[in-house]
């Protein structure tokens, strides 16, 4: 079992750099709050699947993914809240 966590954590760590990256590049998506909300949800299964591993670098890497997918999640809000207020209320823009 500790095998396939340890890939399923990989995985999941892979996919949300590449996302992160997306949105990075891209400025942000208006689906990818929904997205983020997915990998936080799996990374907290895994997070807890890894526990039960009692693996110290499957722990380390299931709490290094469920991080990264909170900091994606914070920034494409913050993006969509920036992108809002340009939109809605252009005195209050910074740009």
């Amino acid at each position: 079992m500790a095998r396939w966590v340890l890939l399923i954590s990989i995985l999941n760590l892979i996919a949300i750099f590449l996302l992160y990256l997306n949105s990075f590049i891209q400025n942000n998506n208006h689906y990818a709050i929904s997205i983020d909300t997915y990998f936080m949800s799996s990374s907290i299964i895994i997070f807890l699947f890894s526990l039960f591993c009692c693996k110290r670098n499957i722990i380390l890497l299931s709490m290094l993914a469920l991080v990264m997918s909170v900091v994606m999640n914070v920034y494409n809000i913050g993006v969509s809240y920036e992108i809002w207020i340009e939109r809605e209320q252009p005195e209050l823009a910074t740009k």
